[in-house]
């Protein structure tokens, strides 16, 4: 209970008496009355941020990619055309996106655990701070439920309802496109004042020195989606090992060099026409069984499922490459894999070496079944004469 006291105003007076004193205090005032305040807690006008979701389905054999960017809608806006021309000109190789970061956008650890990205990038827009992520999910059967499912997921992040009508309001990149699944587009706006969009960061507290802390250094909105997802996941420091490492080989009579550059450190072609196949050297990551999982698709498309990983997984063949460890397996086409006269059913025959590694090394020969069968001693031979010699 608040206590009230008389104040030095106050009147008061003493009284002296021959029989004793008598203190008589006089003129405390009445409490004040108590008074109420209301206040407003809207945010005004001028501080409320509407959010803006910026995303990108990509199809690519056995999987999809999902490039998606949240923050404050303002932000989103002076950053829009540059993710979507970061998104039209991605390219991918065996399956994995070649990262070609614009100047501005800085590269971070992408996390560690199930649910973390694919790669991740930071981007300065508007006094914020964004993150753009990249992820990879198995593709469905039926393109057009599972672009659905997911943009549908990305609107309830949003605070938005649910759309039935094909890809519920996704529209192709590529205003040319046919049905086929191509490269879709997603551009949402929260509904009220944020909606359940992402998270920015604060200037004061961005996490630019802490971006070569490692994996979970950073402290930016990831971004990301919280679902399991299979992938190869390049370390940022992927690219500067690569062009450190020396790597020799002897390449098996008939076969020629390939490119480099980006993330294959070496390329060798062997045979022509319905019997060329391409071998590459790349150093990426992920686990065995969901790199596993994504050549089978590779191999397989609609037809991989579980039973075909299976197979493949029970079929390693422990081995040694350049004195490290390695599994080698060969992962061919079901039997309900139709060959045409343009394209016959394709085989992939890959070596990983150092597979518990970080960023092991994955040595694939992939093209047509046959061609891939008649190169398997080749592939063999070369193998055995790898060498790896790390920078002094």
């Amino acid at each position: 209970m608040k206590k009230h006291y008389c104040g030095m105003a106050a009147k008061w007076a003493v009284c002296l008496s021959a029989a004793g004193a008598l203190v008589i205090l006089s003129g405390c005032s009445d409490p004040e009355p108590v008074r109420v305040y209301t206040i407003d807690r809207r945010v005004p006008e001028e501080l409320q941020s509407t959010n803006r979701m910026l995303g990108a389905i990509i199809p690519q054999d056995g999987a999809n990619w999902f490039v998606k960017l949240t923050g404050p809608e303002t932000a989103v806006d002076s950053v829009a055309e540059d993710v979507r021309q970061f998104v039209a000109d991605l390219q991918f190789e065996d399956g994995q996106p070649v990262l070609e970061w614009p100047d501005t956008w800085q590269q971070v650890s992408p996390g560690d655990g199930p649910f973390a990205p694919f790669a991740k990038a930071l981007i300065d827009a508007e006094e914020n701070q964004l993150a753009l992520t990249l992820s990879r999910l198995g593709r469905r059967a039926d393109w057009d439920a599972d672009v659905n499912a997911n943009v549908n997921r990305w609107r309830q992040q949003m605070g938005l309802e649910p759309l039935e009508t094909r890809w519920a309001g996704a529209e192709p990149l590529d205003e040319t496109a046919g049905d086929d699944p191509t490269t879709l587009w997603v551009d949402l706006v929260a509904e009220g004042d944020g909606g359940g969009g992402g998270r920015m960061t604060p200037p004061m507290f961005r996490p630019s020195q802490m971006a070569g802390a490692g994996r979970g250094g950073d402290t930016a909105a990831s971004g990301g989606d919280a679902d399991p997802h299979a992938s190869m996941v390049p370390a940022p420091e992927a690219a500067e090992s690569a062009a450190g490492e020396e790597l020799q080989y002897d390449v098996p009579e008939g076969w020629t060099e390939g490119r480099r550059g980006g993330m294959r450190l070496a390329t060798l072609h062997a045979g022509e026409g319905d019997e060329a196949v391409e071998v590459t050297f790349i150093r990426a990551g992920g686990d065995l069984r969901s790199n596993v999982q994504m050549w089978a698709g590779q191999v397989a498309g609609d037809a991989a499922d579980a039973a075909m990983v299976d197979a493949v997984m029970e079929s390693v063949d422990e081995t040694t490459v350049a004195g490290q460890p390695a599994r080698r397996m060969v992962i061919t086409p079901p039997d309900s894999a139709e060959s045409t006269d343009d394209k016959p059913a394709e085989a992939i025959d890959v070596v990983v070496v150092e597979p518990d590694a970080p960023r092991p090394l994955f040595i694939k020969m992939k093209g047509p079944a046959e061609a891939v069968a008649k190169q398997h001693d080749a592939m063999t031979q070369l193998l055995e004469s790898v060498q790896l010699t790390s920078p002094e």
